[in-house]
């Protein structure tokens, strides 16, 4: 019987997954999946009647029915531009989901205004706001949030970062402008047990914890990155870690706050 591989050792065919995701654009596109069937997608591009600062695509669930309000509102940060991650989170969560990929902070906290003024638009609503952030856009969607807490911006219920770099805001930072800890939302981690960042991550979110967010680690065997931005590489194992952040949104930002016990 073939020894089974640690959680944190990536399989043989994981490694050469891998290699051949990052050096072969046909291959890493055949690995995006697709989109979740019966969702639809508005795409509106940068400085477009709808003032839009960034191009955004906007994902509504099967069914999504316009007449009716109150609809989570999830925006997905990431560099990656495959449709499986959002059409499926759109489908599951029954949420209005919006995806864009700023340049920088500042291009993404106007992306996080612009789309927190439209949500009635979409039949959501920005008081159950949600971020997803992977990749470097997880670092950037926790960055954004404590932007967006200091300038009275929107109010981020829920984050779920995945595959950060383990930086968390710092208060000894001379600017400290969206650098403290205090006031940030519940957070949900999810880091690959064999990405060699994953002690560094492992600190931030104890760092966060002593400040008083409220932070679940969660280390996904067999894997390092990318396993949300290509699906298709071990479906079984995206399927994982998206029911999980499924069921932590729908906690937080549907059956929390119809019960009033959510954040105010």
């Amino acid at each position: 019987m073939a020894a089974r591989t640690a959680p944190g050792t990536l399989t043989r065919r994981r490694r050469l997954l891998g290699l051949a995701i990052r050096h072969v654009p046909a291959i890493a596109r055949s690995m995006r999946g697709t989109p979740a069937a019966g969702t639809r997608v508005v795409r509106f591009p940068a400085g477009g009647q709808q003032g839009v600062p960034l191009d955004v695509a906007v994902w509504t669930p099967p069914g999504h029915d316009r007449s009716a309000t109150g609809s989570p509102v999830l925006v997905v940060l990431a560099r990656h531009d495959g449709d499986w991650l959002p059409s499926t989170l759109a489908k599951d969560l029954r949420a209005v989901v919006v995806t864009m990929a700023p340049d920088d902070d500042a291009q993404a906290l106007a992306g996080l205004s612009w789309i927190a003024s439209h949500a009635a638009g979409w039949n959501g609503t920005p008081e159950r706001l949600g971020i997803l952030g992977d990749g470097p856009g997880a670092d950037r969607a926790l960055r954004i949030t404590a932007l967006a807490r200091d300038a009275d911006g929107p109010a981020v219920l829920r984050l779920v970062l995945v595959s950060p770099s383990g930086d968390v805001p710092s208060a000894g930072s001379d600017d400290r402008q969206g650098h403290g800890r205090d006031r940030l939302p519940d957070m949900l981690v999810h880091v690959g047990a064999a990405d060699p960042r994953i002690d560094r991550v492992a600190e931030g979110v104890t760092a966060l914890k002593a400040a008083g967010a409220k932070t679940r680690l969660v280390r996904i065997p067999r894997a390092d990155q990318g396993w949300l931005a290509y699906p298709a590489a071990d479906p079984a194992l995206a399927r994982r870690s998206l029911d999980e952040i499924v069921a932590y949104l729908r906690r937080g930002l549907t059956e929390e706050r119809a019960f009033g016990v959510g954040p105010a």
